[in-house]
């Protein structure tokens, strides 16, 4: 990796795709490609400033550019969505501009080109597949009606549905066309970084449980939510209606629909380190 300022770095394996594109007459093309890219992710980087979200990189792979924050999760579902939305928005206006242009002015291969990609790019990103922006929004909306753990087990089952979906549909093509291997390719890319973020949620789950006793301080103010319970409910199932942005209380409920007891969901955090997952709401 090759640092070229504190926020930007270009893995080295761009070098000799640029020469390649060179021999093989294709480097406007690339180089057109970097720009999209480039755009998509500095509207990541201008929704993360205006959202005050602290980014760590901007990263020049050799297949695009990916924008690191410096936390592994944005704690506030809403920022979350607006911020994985504006990549997106940002190709969706291009088109149009790529649109317009080729409707007022020449329509020239490198105009449909730009205008395809961004076509393309926005499409692709909008899939609800993690860690496309797409998978990143459902998950932010998920994580509002059902929690973080609820929302990343709902997300990882539907993007493997998809990684798989792409990667039958790409073979199909392949077949046929043979020629174009790019939905394998996305497929298994998508399945591959589901993979790495399945373990990147794992840390998140297991920090969030350890510091929830942090979460709010002697001059803190923070939204409350209170979940009313059977005392039969595990503990496991409690917590993935764990969010970030909200305190919990747990009501339990007894068989005359009255509240027996109030758990705190630091209560719930330290019966989990000492019994299991699996211990119900009756046994604390």
């Amino acid at each position: 990796m090759i640092k070229i300022t504190r926020f930007f770095y270009i893995n080295w394996l761009v070098f000799p795709l640029f020469i390649c594109a060179y021999f093989t007459h294709s480097l406007k093309n690339l180089a057109i490609s970097y720009c999209v890219v480039l755009v998509h992710e500095l509207f990541h980087l201008w929704a993360s400033l205006l959202l005050n979200v602290r980014v760590k990189s901007i990263i020049m792979m050799p297949f695009g550019m990916t924008m690191r924050l410096a936390s592994n999760v944005i704690k506030s579902p809403a920022k979350e969505c607006v911020i994985a939305i504006s990549g997106p928005v940002s190709n969706i206006i291009m088109a149009f501009l790529g649109f317009l242009y080729m409707s007022v002015a020449k329509k020239t291969p490198s105009a449909l080109f730009f205008t395809a990609l961004n076509v393309i790019i926005g499409f692709l990103n909008l899939l609800p597949a993690m860690p496309l922006d797409g998978g990143r929004i459902l998950r932010s909306v998920l994580t509002q009606k059902i929690g973080f753990l609820g929302a990343v087990s709902v997300t990882k089952k539907i993007t493997r549905a998809i990684s798989i979906i792409l990667c039958v549909m790409g073979t199909l093509i392949l077949l046929v066309t043979k020629i174009n291997p790019s939905l394998i390719l996305v497929g298994s890319f998508i399945l591959l970084s589901m993979i790495s973020d399945s373990k990147n949620n794992e840390y998140i789950i297991m920090k969030d449980i350890l510091y929830s006793k942090d979460k709010i301080k002697d001059n803190d103010i923070l939204r409350s939510k209170l979940l009313c319970v059977g005392k039969g409910v595990t503990l496991g199932e409690l917590i993935k209606k764990f969010d970030y942005s909200s305190f919990h209380l747990i009501g339990v409920i007894n068989e005359e629909k009255k509240v027996a007891k109030i758990f705190s969901e630091c209560e719930i955090v330290d019966a989990v380190t000492k019994k299991s997952t699996a211990s119900t709401l009756s046994e604390i």
